[in-house]
Formats: C-alpha cells, sequence, structure tokens
C-alpha cells in the first residue's frame, strides 16, 4: 500500500479485510515538508509602516508547500530592507523560533 499524505498532523491508521478492521490501529504522524517561500507569510504592522528611531515588528510564518505549518523551527530567513530614495539598505538575519519569528528591526 503506498500513500501521499499532504497534511501534517497525526493519523489513526485503519485496515479492513473482508469487512473486519484488524486488531491493531497504529498512530501515523505526518510532519510537515521542507518550508517553502512561496507558501510562508509575514504579517504585522512592521511591513507597512513604522516610526524613525522606534522599533519596527512583524512575524514571519513559515510553512511548507502544502501551507501546513513549519512549527519545528530552524529556517534561515534573512530579510532585507531597502530605503527607496536612498542607496543605503540593510540585511539582517531573522531569529529562529518555534512559533513563528518575530522580526526586530532598529
Amino acid at each position: 500500500v503506498g500513500y501521499v499524505a499532504t497534511s501534517a498532523g497525526e493519523y489513526r491508521v485503519q485496515v479492513w479485510l473482508h469487512g473486519a478492521q484488524l486488531r491493531h490501529a497504529p498512530r501515523l504522524v505526518v510532519l510537515p515538508a521542507a518550508t517553502s517561500a512561496e507558501s510562508s507569510v509575514a504579517h504585522g504592522e512592521g511591513l507597512s509602516r513604522s516610526i524613525a528611531g522606534h522599533r519596527g515588528v512583524f512575524r514571519i510564518f513559515a510553512r511548507d508547500c502544502f501551507g501546513n505549518p513549519r512549527d519545528c523551527g530552524g529556517d534561515d530567513f534573512k530579510v532585507h530592507f531597502k530605503l527607496l530614495d536612498d542607496a543605503r539598505d540593510a540585511t539582517t538575519a531573522a531569529p529562529r523560533t518555534s512559533a513563528g519569528l518575530v522580526v526586530l528591526f532598529r
């Protein structure tokens, strides 16, 4: 038997033979796939506005290509800021957390 699970989570596996269920019903744990930039999202006021000299904040929510949350951490997000009317810019590494990334830029 082969299958492709696209939703991360815990499953109960049921197997039937001639209308009778096999006694042992194992549990299957499906982990999220690798993080996908196309499916991950960033939210927060710090993406649309901030005040000079104050900290702007937004969160990055890592997701796999099926939209499953990647809550195990360890992704190496980089955030790049470029002032549109100036040649200066800044790049920062986002801190790694397990439940979304909080980016603080000053």
